[in-house]
C-alpha cells in the first residue's frame, strides 16, 4: 500500500504497528516520525510520545503495509 501525501507541509505522520513478542510496538515510516523517535530516545514511539505528537497537532497515520 502507497501512501500519497499531497501537502509535504501538512502536520501528520505515518507510523506502522508490529507485534513483536506479545508487545505491540509502533514504528515510524515518515522522516517526521522518525525525527520524533530519535527525540524520544527510541526506534518506537510509545504511547505517551503519540499522546504527546497529536497534543502538538499532529495526525498519526497508521500504515498497513
Amino acid at each position: 500500500m502507497t501512501i500519497i501525501v499531497k501537502n509535504p507541509k501538512q502536520m501528520n505522520i505515518i507510523v506502522k504497528n508490529r507485534e513483536v513478542y506479545g508487545n505491540v510496538l509502533t514504528y515510524p515510516i515518515c522522516k517526521k516520525a522518525m525525527t520524533f523517535a530519535k527525540i524520544s530516545g527510541h526506534k518506537t514511539l510509545t504511547r505517551e510520545a503519540l499522546q504527546g505528537i497529536t497534543e502538538l497537532g499532529y495526525e498519526v497515520i497508521y500504515s498497513n503495509d
